[in-house]
């Protein structure tokens, strides 16, 4: 089901109007102000419409996970996993428009490749834990039914 209908980033002169009123008495150590001047001079368009399936394209460092993570985070959508920000993320985000066709479930969260591959690892993680668990308990077994005679352990569920 489609939620978000459209998505709008801040023009260049709604950037340069925010960071000379806001950005210029602040945090003026930053040698970067990501993400503004990011999608300035770029073939990216001010506003995304949205279908049942929307793809982005582009090459590395172009400003697709960028963007998604602007719409996450403007959508205050819950996520897991990390992602790039800098002190003026937020600044940004609140530059940002959307229309939606349909509440946001209030469960409603964002899926990243980086989510997935953490969840693969902790599938490991639990897989090698019962793996080590397997091998000491069959370890014992053998160990118990090697002892006399008596105490032969003789099936698993001895």
């Amino acid at each position: 089901m489609i939620f978000l209908k459209a998505f709008s980033l801040p023009t260049e002169d709604m950037e340069i109007d925010y960071l000379s009123v806001c950005g210029k008495f602040r945090r003026t150590c930053y040698d970067t102000k990501y993400p503004f001047g990011m999608f300035s001079g770029r073939e990216f368009p001010e506003s995304f419409e949205f279908s049942d399936i929307t793809v982005f394209c582009g090459n590395n460092g172009s400003g697709k996970s960028t963007v998604l993570n602007l719409i996450a985070e403007k959508l205050k959508l819950k996520r897991d996993t990390p992602y790039n920000r800098s002190e003026f993320f937020d600044d940004y985000a609140s530059l940002c428009r959307y229309s939606l066709l349909d509440d946001i479930s209030p469960d409603s969260r964002v899926l990243t490749s980086d989510d997935v591959f953490e969840r693969v690892l902790d599938i490991r993680r639990i897989n090698n834990s019962i793996d080590s668990k397997r091998e000491s308990i069959i370890n014992d077994w053998v160990d118990k039914r090697s002892e006399n005679a008596d105490t032969r352990l003789h099936g698993i569920d001895d």
